[in-house]
């Protein structure tokens, strides 16, 4: 889930509450948030050639998280620190592991058409408007348009300059980044 392009694209405030059985601390009545419950998990995500890098990349993720609601339209995931990522060239054999133990807060605008997500730790992002799979470690601020539509979701501006490293993850395995195509 560590694509904080991809996973947050293709999830809602409402969907990720919703998914992992989150009742929101403030609907409740609650005055202070209460995060959401550690849940672990393992994906593989295959990105076709032509959607992230020049050839066909799979990535194989475990991680640990908890998605906490502070306010209606903020969002907190937090990330355990053993959480990672290993991308997979299957026609080269050439694989990248990174980890992937950073936390983000998502904020969503009023109506729901723009996003803007800040990073922190160790993150990677690929979708619309991202250049191949892009793999940070410290500070980011990524802001996001029609984050509610997997579809039309688009990157419109990213702040890697806070990060204290970057790289470009399809030259690890091999292959020549493109501009990404949103993986729904």
């Amino acid at each position: 889930m560590q694509g904080f392009t991809r996973a947050a694209l293709a999830t809602t405030a409402a969907l990720a509450l919703t998914a992992f059985g989150i009742t929101p601390a403030l609907a409740s009545g609650t005055p202070e948030p209460k995060p959401g419950p550690w849940q672990t998990m393992s994906e593989t995500t295959v990105f076709p050639k032509g959607t992230a890098c020049k050839a066909k990349v799979v990535e194989k993720a475990e991680y640990k998280f908890r998605v906490t609601e502070l306010k209606p339209g903020v969002i907190k995931y937090e990330f355990k620190n053993w959480s990672y990522s290993t991308f997979t060239n299957p026609k080269k054999h050439k694989s990248y592991t990174i980890g992937t133990g950073g936390d983000f807060l998502l904020k969503y605008s009023k109506d729901g058409e723009r996003m803007t997500l800040y990073g922190q730790g160790e993150n990677y992002g690929q979708g619309k408007g991202v250049k191949g799979i892009v793999y940070s470690k410290g500070k980011i601020t990524i802001k996001i348009v029609h984050p509610n539509d997997p579809v039309k979701t688009r990157v419109v501006s990213s702040d890697l300059t806070e990060a204290k490293k970057v790289i470009q993850v399809c030259y690890k395995v091999g292959t020549k980044p493109v501009w990404g195509e949103n993986i729904v």
